[in-house]
């Protein structure tokens, strides 16, 4: 989703696009506990990999439960004495209005109209049963993180914070996302797009220009 930004992207910014490890087992077999082991994990790991990125002036930019992310990985390097220039997020409710999908409880038949009813999945997944299959268990695995995300301490952070959403996005409300504002003592700004959850794909002019606009505000 995001390697086509270099596209557009200035030339003197460089892109580091984050895949997650994927673990074999879904987040239907987990226990609560297991999970918010497996997001510390999660965290550490990623902080390890992008390490020497930190070093120097960084943008951080989640989308969904990447917003999450993203948030932790600004918080903790923070803690460290390194601060982001900005912490995008987007199509996320703020971590203190706890929003929980209930995927776990979903069959399969339900997890996939709630797909449809997202959008952003090719409609030929659904004609494989085989892909279809893995598609549901990796969304099942990352939604049912989402709903264990539960930080013990919020901390604010001091760098400017934007929020994106979709104006459609049936997955977190405008006083969802303008909660992220509690979350920093740095300028805020939302921005919202048509659309919904995935707004984004493929990115609007306006999108393009607003991302442009924050890089330059740094």
């Amino acid at each position: 989703m995001f390697q086509s930004w270099r596209q557009w992207l200035p030339s003197d910014t460089d892109l580091c696009a984050v895949t997650l490890p994927r673990e074999t087992r879904t987040s239907a077999a987990k226990s609560r506990e297991e999970l918010e082991q497996r997001w510390e994990r999660l965290i550490e790991h990623t902080i390890g990999r992008l390490e020497p990125l930190l070093k120097i002036p960084f943008v951080l930019f989640g989308h969904s439960m990447g917003a999450l992310l993203a948030y932790e990985i600004a918080r903790r390097s923070q803690l460290r004495g390194r601060k982001a220039q900005n912490l995008i997020v987007s199509a996320r409710a703020a971590p203190q209005n706890r929003v929980i999908s209930g995927v776990r409880e979903m069959s399969d038949s339900e997890l996939m109209h709630y797909l449809v009813l997202l959008g952003g999945t090719s409609p030929g997944v659904f004609k494989d049963p085989e892909l279809c299959a893995m598609v549901v268990a990796q969304v099942r695995d990352d939604m049912g993180l989402c709903d264990a995300y539960a930080p013990g301490k919020l901390d604010r952070l001091n760098t400017p914070l934007t929020i994106f959403g979709g104006n459609a996005d049936p997955t977190v409300s405008m006083k969802q996302l303008d909660g992220w504002r509690e979350l920093t003592i740095g300028r805020t700004a939302m921005h919202i797009f048509p659309g919904g959850h995935f707004y984004l794909i493929p990115p609007s002019i306006k999108f393009q220009n607003v991302v442009l606009e924050c890089l330059e505000s740094c």
